[in-house]
């Protein structure tokens, strides 16, 4: 890509990025893999894509980390390639648990049985692993992410998924809607439940190419300069010391920080499949990328993690609406909770019942979730039809 700014404009806090030890690049469709990777023929009569129409989950999971091939790549010596695809919740954890993969992570805990050497607490320093990936410009891609995103929950011993190898960071590649609403602030037009979680559980930095729109509309589409700020609330958040909150996490030192307003200016024939017909620049880059690292301490408790979802869900219903006329959403009488939503003791910070839902913060989240969570009457069902079952309802497509 064109015009990228020098890296020595960067504020690095760290020395200088090193070569991977060990690459592991995975692709649900067998012929691409094979045609644009060099994959060997797989050996085994059964395919993944057969295999997995007929079988659960878990049982897949193991076909990916016993049958799977993940073969050496002829052009690097640290790429391996694996015929699998992340729509299967338990792809990414069984590819980990691969001899071969696992065989290069770095024992954390001598002592424990030998499945269990390479896992490590939450509040362990973070592993050298990073999960990459380029997202479907698609409501797929949106839906993974937004799952990644709530898998993070959990107390110090008893997460799930990749977080059993710690704070594993998350490097992606995505279309301008999801990359807008993962780096959205409050008050934003585009601020939305995933752009709330995701505050609340990583430290959000973009990745080249830069181009970031404040306050993006939701086509996401450049604004004039007028319009990049966000409008300030006729109702200000309270200036009350926020209560039962976790200490700010600091963002790791390794952490690459952009120049502010750094702009990566890229062309259509910078991306596949372009269109050759314009010479001219884009506006911003078809795709943007952006670096989730887990913070340490989140302000959502994983006992209230659902209650989150619902609250946060129920009132992003009426965004524009006061907390006021968008309370009655949560259930039959929940405007009886505004009293404790407003007192000066609680959780979190007092939220005026004036404040417009879009404009809330994590500390005025923590509140009003707070005060549902406790409240005697509050529905015994907050989590959807959809979202309930083993992790084998988290596979998604049929890719």
């Amino acid at each position: 890509m064109g015009d990228l700014p020098a890296m020595s404009n960067y504020k690095s806090r760290s020395p200088a990025p090193r070569i991977p030890k060990l690459v592991v690049s995975t692709e649900g469709s067998l012929g691409l893999i094979q045609k644009g990777l060099d994959y060997n023929e797989n050996p085994h009569e059964a395919s993944l894509n057969d295999f997995k129409g007929r079988h659960t989950d878990s049982s897949i999971a193991n076909y990916i980390a016993k049958e799977t091939p993940i073969v050496p790549s002829p052009h690097k010596d640290n790429l391996l390639l694996s015929h699998s695809t992340v729509y299967l919740w338990q792809a990414i954890p069984s590819i980990l648990e691969h001899p071969t993969v696992n065989a290069a992570l770095p024992v954390y805990d001598p002592s424990a049985a030998p499945g269990s050497q390479k896992k490590r607490p939450w509040s362990a320093p973070p592993p050298p692993i990073t999960f990459v990936s380029q997202m479907p410009n698609s409501s797929l891609g949106e839906q993974l992410v937004s799952q990644w995103v709530g898998s993070a929950a959990g107390e110090e011993h008893k997460r799930s998924w990749i977080w059993e190898y710690g704070r594993i960071r998350i490097a992606l590649l995505c279309g301008k809607s999801l990359y807008d609403r993962l780096m959205a602030q409050p008050g934003d037009k585009i601020n939305c439940k995933l752009s709330i979680f995701a505050s609340a559980f990583f430290h959000i930095t973009p990745l080249p190419p830069y181009h970031h729109v404040n306050n993006i509309d939701k086509h996401s589409k450049q604004v004039t300069e007028s319009a990049k700020a966000p409008k300030p609330p006729k109702v200000k958040k309270s200036t009350v010391p926020a209560k039962g909150m976790p200490d700010p996490d600091i963002l790791p030192e390794d952490i690459l920080l952009p120049p502010p307003g750094t702009k990566t200016k890229t062309y259509h024939s910078d991306f596949y499949p372009g269109s050759y017909a314009s010479g001219e620049s884009l506006d911003r880059p078809l795709l943007l990328g952006v670096l989730l690292t887990p913070r340490l301490h989140s302000p959502i408790p994983a006992a209230q993690k659902d209650a989150w979802d619902y609250v946060i869900r129920r009132l992003f219903v009426r965004d524009t609406m006061t907390l006021e006329d968008s309370i009655s959403n949560l259930a039959v009488g929940a405007e009886s909770l505004l009293p404790a939503i407003e007192a000066e003791e609680g959780r979190g910070v007092p939220v005026s019942r004036k404040r417009v839902i879009r404009y809330l913060d994590l500390e005025e989240w923590a509140r009003v979730v707070d005060v549902f969570d406790n409240w005697a009457f509050r529905p015994e069902n907050l989590i959807l039809d959809t979202m309930i079952g083993e992790d084998a309802i988290r596979s998604i497509g049929n890719d």
